[in-house]
């Protein structure tokens, strides 16, 4: 897709017979972690991005038999990352407004950005806040 990926797969979601050679699990939930993992092939690497609380049981044999890679990483490496990302955002030819559509005021914090996060609707990849916007506005 536009971000990259060549196709994804939501959690519990059956997967057809395209074969990864990296997935990125990204949702930090359960079922996510589970799905991620279902989906190697051998030599697959396993990207964790999302963050998953507690802990949870992985079957190494398969991971060892199949010579899977299962790597962590940390999404907020700022020196490192920032300038290389800013270039992606500003290189695309299709804009940003599919990563996040709109602008909300901080007033609308809670509502419109915290609270839709929290109960598992949100529908935008990221949220901008402007602390000096009276108004939501989109973006380009």
């Amino acid at each position: 897709g536009s971000l990259g990926a060549d196709f994804a797969v939501l959690p519990n979601e059956a997967p057809d017979d395209r074969v990864p050679t990296v997935v990125y699990e990204v949702t930090g939930t359960p079922a996510g972690l589970d799905s991620a993992l279902s989906l190697t092939a051998p030599g697959t690497r396993i990207v964790i991005v999302g963050l998953q609380d507690g802990t949870r049981p992985i079957e190494f044999r398969r991971l060892a038999l199949r010579e899977n890679e299962l790597i962590g990483t940390n999404a907020h490496a700022f020196t490192a990352d920032f300038e290389q990302a800013t270039d992606l955002l500003a290189g695309r030819a299709e804009g940003w407004s599919d990563i996040a559509p709109v602008t909300i005021p901080l007033d609308d914090l809670v509502e419109h950005g915290l609270r839709p996060m929290v109960e598992g609707t949100a529908t935008r990849i990221k949220t901008l806040i402007d602390p000096w916007a009276t108004e939501t506005r989109a973006t380009t």
